[in-house]
């Protein structure tokens, strides 16, 4: 309103969902196109950061690089993730044929009145893997991930199956759509959201309240645990608006191993994370895997997709898969 010549925005797509970050990146190169205006974003997303014509990298609170084009320091980031020490760490299972499935997801059509529809999503996770769902500029994404994690409301059909502990438990979709929350909570399944400010957190909590919530003594203790695992600077008693994103979100994934979960869904893991942490979270995942744990990942910008064992696309609500270590251990 003001016509300004300059417009500095800070993480501005934070709360954000893919189809709105998409128009407000659009609006502010339209911005930008008119009149020789400049914008100037603050964020440690890389995905939005490639959207920029030149990027300054600060580390530390100091200056570190300057990139002239997205391709450069496209390039520099791949370099800077791959160095993270995750060489020796198998992505997959050298034998596929022992995986063992996890949760399997059969036929799913997911019609919300709100959010666009995911329609026939047909897919397994398996123990000891890493399965991403891709969908950078997909919509429906967002109700893929209500309906996974146990957050969709609307018209459901399909079937889903999750096995632990040597045993099965089939729902149907509608079974699962009234009780996802209930029956994930009940089968210990480690959950990383994509809104970690209020569905995994909410600023009015304390740490310590974010990371305790189910816990009944020792709460203290629990909490300056997670926090030194974590690698956060902040006390138990400070409020959750007093976070980063970033820091946020390496509090919630503690808090969610912390319950040695046999199957971990994380949705748009890298989302506020820099590239070192980008790295080291990559690192963290095939550490996940080799131990047996069944990873599932929502929204996979930014993760090396060279890690997963599976990888599908979501587009127009529809899901296909795009790469599978299984498929070529059979040929």
């Amino acid at each position: 309103m003001q016509n300004p010549r300059c417009l500095i925005l800070d993480e501005p797509s934070a709360f954000l969902d893919q189809n709105e970050r998409e128009n407000l990146y659009s609006a502010l190169k339209n911005f930008v196109a008119s009149f020789g205006r400049m914008g100037i974003i603050i964020t440690h997303s890389t995905a939005e950061a490639l959207k920029a014509n030149t990027i300054t990298l600060l580390k530390k609170g100091k200056l570190d690089a300057v990139f002239n084009s997205s391709e450069s320091y496209k390039n520099f980031a791949k370099e800077k993730i791959s160095s993270a020490k995750i060489n020796g760490i198998t992505p997959f299972l050298s034998d596929c044929k022992n995986a063992k499935p996890a949760v399997c997801f059969k036929n799913i059509c997911a019609k919300s009145k709100t959010k666009p529809a995911v329609l026939n999503a047909d897919f397994c996770c398996y123990y000891g893997t890493i399965c991403a769902i891709n969908g950078t500029n997909e919509p429906s994404l967002t109700t893929f991930e209500d309906f996974v994690t146990g957050m969709y409301q609307g018209e459901s059909k399909g079937n889903v199956t999750f096995f632990c502990n040597e045993k099965k438990f089939p729902f149907s979709a509608e079974q699962f759509t009234k009780r996802g929350n209930e029956i994930l909570y009940k089968l210990n399944v480690a959950i990383v959201p994509s809104d970690r400010s209020f569905r995994a957190s909410n600023p009015n909590l304390t740490v310590s309240q974010m990371l305790c919530a189910h816990k009944k003594s020792g709460v203290k203790n629990q909490a300056n645990s997670l926090i030194k695992k974590a690698n956060v600077n902040i006390e138990a008693q400070e409020k959750c608006s007093h976070l980063s994103g970033g820091m946020l979100q390496r509090l919630i994934l503690e808090r969610e191993l912390s319950k040695n979960p046999s199957i971990i869904i994380l949705c748009n893991p890298m989302q506020a994370l820099d590239i070192e942490a980008q790295g080291l979270l990559t690192k963290r995942i095939c550490e996940l895997s080799k131990e047996g744990k069944s990873v599932l990942i929502l929204g996979a910008e930014d993760v090396p997709l060279s890690i997963c064992t599976e990888v599908y696309e979501l587009d127009g609500g529809i899901l296909r898969k795009s790469f599978s270590a299984f498929d070529l251990e059979k040929k």
